[in-house]
């Protein structure tokens, strides 16, 4: 919601307008792409029925702005937009010069701070993700196991009953189908052991990244 003052009154005025759809598109993708859609954020913020909602969007854009301005990737179709318009008075009326601490630029740590809680962010989420994926993937070979379990406990209760009626033939049977069985066991135990390994290396380094990223971020001054 910028705030537009008048320099000829020594900003002791002002008036309001609400940022561009192009503006809330970029706080939205920076902030809020999890939480909801952008016609959401955009129904929330001309709705106004939040207090202070459209104030929060004016610190969220500049927020972004500098961060994005650090890394070089702000987009050139916002670099118009402010949240802070001054009006010019004409020289004729012009009788002192006001300094508007509000507009300097940010200090490289806070703009560097807020690169690193980003970073973290993401790093967060991604060990989070992780740890679900090694979750659903134990639980699935678990399953498995108790379905082959199963298998195994039926088919040699269907040898069991063949031997009665074939002794050789259910003997070679049964020593084919515990080979395969073993065969099976190997595979799987193998399989699960390595994927256990790479999780963990993962798991170990991602987590090592995070712990950089919070000993960088510490070093900043304040």
């Amino acid at each position: 919601m910028p705030k537009i003052v008048n320099e000829e009154d020594n900003f002791s005025s002002f008036i309001w307008k609400d940022l561009p759809k192009e503006a809330l598109a970029f706080i939205y993708q920076e902030y809020f792409t999890q939480e909801m859609s952008l016609e959401e954020y955009l129904n929330i913020y001309f709705g106004n029925k939040i207090t202070g909602i459209k104030h929060e969007a004016d610190r969220l854009f500049e927020e972004a702005k500098q961060v994005c301005l650090a890394e070089g990737e702000f987009p050139e179709e916002l670099q118009d937009i402010q949240t802070t318009i001054i009006v010019k008075q004409s020289p004729a009326k012009k009788t002192s010069n006001v300094s508007i601490a509000n507009l300097k630029p940010r200090d490289t740590s806070e703009v560097q701070r807020a690169q690193y809680n980003r970073k973290i962010e993401q790093k967060e989420n991604d060990i989070d993700d992780l740890r679900r994926i090694n979750q659903a993937t134990q639980a699935s070979n678990e399953q498995l196991e108790s379905e082959l379990n199963l298998y195994f406990k039926n088919s040699e209760e269907l040898l069991y009953q063949t031997s009665r009626f074939d002794l050789k033939q259910a003997q070679r049977e049964q020593e084919l189908f515990r080979e395969v069985q073993h065969t099976l066991r190997s595979k799987i135990n193998l399989q699960n052991e390595s994927l256990e390994l790479t999780s963990k290396k993962t798991q170990r380094q991602q987590e090592d990244t995070l712990e950089k990223l919070y000993q960088e971020r510490s070093k900043l001054a304040w």
